[in-house]
C-alpha cells in the first residue's frame, strides 16, 4: 500500500479546478441562461431541452466509445490517463465559452442559435467523457482510506470554487450597469471564471503523477465488455442501480433552486420585475449555505466512514438523511409556509446538502472498489468502461432534470426579457410553477433516496471480501 504524499494531494486538487467551475455552469446555469438571458425568447426552454436530448443520444455512442478507447490505449511516458485530462480540459473550456457567448438571434431567427448551442454543447460533452479522475486515483494507491484522501482535495477545491460561483449573479449585475445587457454580462463573467481556472488545472496536470498501471497494455477491451461488466460484476450492478436513483437527487435539487429563489423571494408578481440585487444576494446566500454543509460533510466523511465500518453502510445512512429534509421541503410548500421564509428554505436545502456532501466520499470509494472487484473476480481491468457507464448515467440524469424543468416552463409559456430580466408571460401561472418546482427538488428526490437505500442493502462486497481483495494486491 502506497501512502499518499503532499505532491499527490496538491496535484489532484489543482487538477480539479477547471472541471469544478465548468461543469456547474452547465448543471446549474445552462437552463436559466437559455430561458432568461440567451435572447431566444419563448422557445428557449424547448431548444435547451432538445439540445440536451440530442446530446444524450449522441452520448449513447460517444461515451462508451471513449471508455473503450481509453481502456485500450497505450501507456505513454506521460502516463496512461494524464494526456486525456489535457484533451478533456480543452474541449470543456471551448464548449463552455461557445455556449455562454451565444450571439443574440436577430429577427426571430432562432435556428442558427440552436445549431450554435448544439455544437458548443457537444464539444463540452465530449470533453466530459474524457474526464476520468477515478482512474488516475486508482493508479496512486490501492487502499480505500488513502483513496479517500485523494477525494478530499478536489472536493475542497470544488467547494471553494462554489463560493466563488455564489457571486456569479452579483458580478453579472454589476457588470450590467456598465454594459446594459444581461446577455453580454453573463458571457463576460463566464470568461472571467473559466480562463484562470483552466490555467490552474494545467499546473495540476504537470504536478500529478501516475504510479502504476492497473491494466496491461496488451489487454484489449471491446464494446462487448460494456454489457459484460453488468453480467459478471454483481457489485457494480447493484451500485450502478442505486446510483440511477440517488444520482438524480443533486441534479433535481440544485437545478431548480435558482428559479425558485428568483420568483418566490425576488419578484414582484404584479409586474414581473425582478430585483436583481436581492436575487444576487440570495443566490450568494444559497450557495454559501449549501456549500458550507457540503464542506463540513466532506471534512468529516472519512473519519465517519471509518467509524461506521464500510462505505456501503455509510451510504445507506446518508441516503435516509437526505430524504427527510427534502420531503419536508415539499410539504411546507404545499401548506404555503415555505414561500414566506427564505431562511426556512435555506435550512432544509442546507441539511440535505450536508448529507449529500458526506455521501460524495463513500460513493466514490465504492466506485473504485467495484473496479477493483472486477480485477479480483475476472482478472481483467475495465475501469474506463465502468467510468463511461456511470458518466453516461450522470449525463442522462442531468438531462432528465433539465427536461422536467423545461416542461414546467413550457407549460406556463415562460418568457423573460433577456436584457431587463422581467417576466412578460402570464403572471397568474407563476404560483403553480413554484409548487411544481418543489415536486422536482423535494418530493421526487425524497422518494428516490429511499429507493436507492433499499437497493444498496444488496451490495455484495463484505468486510471479508475486502480483506481478500486487499491481500490479492499485496
Amino acid at each position: 500500500m502506497k501512502k499518499i504524499s503532499f505532491r499527490d494531494l496538491a496535484g489532484v486538487t489543482l487538477l480539479s479546478a477547471a472541471p469544478s467551475i465548468i461543469e456547474p455552469l452547465f448543471t446549474m446555469y445552462f437552463m436559466i441562461y437559455m430561458t432568461d438571458y440567451s435572447g431566444i425568447g419563448i422557445r428557449a426552454a424547448q431548444i435547451a431541452s432538445t439540445v440536451l436530448i440530442v446530446a444524450r443520444i449522441f452520448d449513447l455512442f460517444c461515451t462508451p466509445a471513449v471508455g473503450v478507447f481509453v481502456a485500450s490505449s497505450k501507456t505513454t511516458k506521460y502516463g496512461k490517463y494524464r494526456p486525456f485530462f489535457l484533451l478533456s480540459f480543452c474541449l470543456m473550456a471551448i464548449g463552455a465559452l461557445m455556449v455562454f457567448h451565444l450571439p443574440e438571434p436577430k429577427g426571430g431567427a432562432v435556428l442558427g442559435a440552436a445549431i450554435y448551442v448544439m455544437i458548443g454543447y457537444l464539444i463540452y460533452d465530449v470533453g466530459v467523457s474524457f474526464h476520468m479522475p477515478q482512474l488516475l486515483y486508482r493508479t496512486m494507491t490501492t487502499d480505500a482510506n488513502e483513496r479517500g484522501k485523494l477525494l478530499i482535495g478536489p472536493r475542497y477545491m470544488s467547494m471553494a470554487l462554489g463560493i466563488v460561483m455564489s457571486g456569479f449573479f452579483t458580478i453579472a449585475s454589476r457588470i450590467d450597469k456598465s454594459v446594459g445587457n444581461m446577455h453580454r454580462s453573463f458571457g463576460i463573467v463566464v470568461t472571467l471564471y473559466i480562463l484562470p481556472l483552466l490555467l490552474i488545472s494545467f499546473v495540476g496536470l504537470l504536478i500529478v503523477r501516475e504510479y502504476h498501471s492497473t491494466q496491461q497494455d496488451s489487454q484489449k477491451v471491446s464494446v462487448a465488455d460494456i454489457l459484460a461488466v453488468f453480467r459478471e460484476n454483481s457489485a457494480f450492478r447493484i451500485r450502478t442501480l442505486s446510483v440511477v436513483f440517488s444520482g438524480l437527487i443533486w441534479t433535481l435539487l440544485f437545478s431548480s433552486v435558482n428559479y425558485y429563489l428568483k420568483w418566490t423571494y425576488c419578484a414582484d408578481l404584479s409586474t414581473g420585475a425582478v430585483d436583481s440585487g436581492i436575487y444576487g444576494r440570495l443566490i450568494m446566500v444559497s450557495s454559501l449555505l449549501t456549500l458550507l454543509p457540503i464542506l463540513i460533510g466532506s471534512a468529516i466523511a472519512l473519519p465517519l466512514m471509518k467509524k461506521v465500518g464500510s462505505p456501503d453502510r455509510f451510504c445507506r445512512i446518508l441516503l435516509l438523511l437526505q430524504a427527510i429534509p427534502l420531503g419536508l421541503l415539499f410539504l411546507l410548500q404545499v401548506t404555503g409556509i415555505l414561500r414566506h421564509s427564505a431562511i426556512l428554505f435555506f435550512c432544509l436545502v442546507g441539511t440535505a446538502a450536508f448529507a449529500i456532501g458526506c455521501n460524495f466520499l463513500p460513493e466514490n470509494v465504492l466506485a473504485m472498489e467495484c473496479m477493483d472487484y472486477d480485477i479480483f473476480i475476472n482478472k481483467k481491468d475495465r475501469g474506463p468502461v465502468y467510468h463511461s457507464v456511470t458518466s453516461l448515467i450522470a449525463k442522462i440524469q442531468a438531462t432528465l432534470t433539465s427536461v422536467a424543468i423545461a416542461s414546467v416552463l413550457t407549460s406556463i409559456g415562460y418568457i423573460v426579457d433577456s436584457k431587463t430580466d422581467t417576466f412578460i408571460g402570464d403572471m397568474n401561472k407563476l404560483p403553480g410553477m413554484l409548487t411544481d418546482f418543489t415536486v422536482i427538488m423535494g418530493l421526487v428526490p425524497a422518494i428516490l433516496s429511499t429507493v436507492a437505500f433499499l437497493i444498496l442493502r444488496k451490495y455484495p462486497i463484505t468486510p471479508e471480501v475486502r480483506q481478500q481483495m486487499k491481500r490479492s494486491t499485496e
